[in-house]
């Protein structure tokens, strides 16, 4: 997917992902506004996201961690981009936080919150493209989607907290640049104070 990487105003470079959507331009963004706000240049963090070559559809993000972990030889500041909904990537997170300082930015979908009322709607699973239907018109579907989506979230900042993790948390068709820049803006008076 290509595009052009605009900041203050001003073209930075072009942009080409080894990967296709929208989506995937908006978390390419997001990256980028974090790596900006973290100090690193713009187009070096859009250049490092072309490099990145997709195994396949699925991420493995505890595979990711670990990989971060044995690559790092010295203390980083690292910033993990994902919602989180994923499985076995707790230990791994914990051993990358024990040695690194860690940043995670959380990225949800509110709609997955509250879901509308559209009766029988048809859901893809985006990574792994299993498709199932669900009664949206069913009050009692909506609330158990609503309560799963929540404690799911809830056990996950509770986790990233346990592992000493900064949290950011930001929110799918909402503007994410304020938000980080503000994280990050905290997180350094927070650390000079220390």
């Amino acid at each position: 997917m290509r595009f052009t990487l605009v900041v203050d105003g001003a073209d930075v470079c072009e942009v080409d992902l080894p990967v296709p959507g929208d989506h995937n331009v908006l978390n390419a963004l997001a990256a980028i506004g974090a790596a900006r706000a973290a100090g690193c240049d713009p187009a070096r963090a859009a250049r490092a996201l072309e490099s990145f070559e997709p195994a396949g559809r699925r991420t493995n993000l505890a595979a990711s961690l670990s990989y971060a972990s044995r690559l790092l030889r010295h203390r980083s500041i690292v910033v993990v981009l994902s919602d989180f909904i994923a499985e076995g990537w707790e230990r791994p997170l914990r051993r990358l936080a024990a040695r690194h300082d860690l940043v995670a930015i959380t990225v949800d979908d509110p709609r997955e919150h509250v879901l509308p009322e559209s009766g029988w709607i048809e859901m893809q699973d985006a990574e792994s493209g299993r498709r199932v239907l669900v009664d949206t018109g069913s009050r009692d579907v909506r609330l158990k989607m609503g309560t799963l989506t929540r404690e799911r979230r809830e056990e996950r900042s509770r986790v990233l907290a346990a592992a000493g993790a900064d949290q950011v948390h930001l929110e799918t068709g909402a503007p994410y640049a304020l938000p980080l820049r503000r994280a990050f803006a905290l997180r350094a008076r927070r650390i000079r104070r220390a």
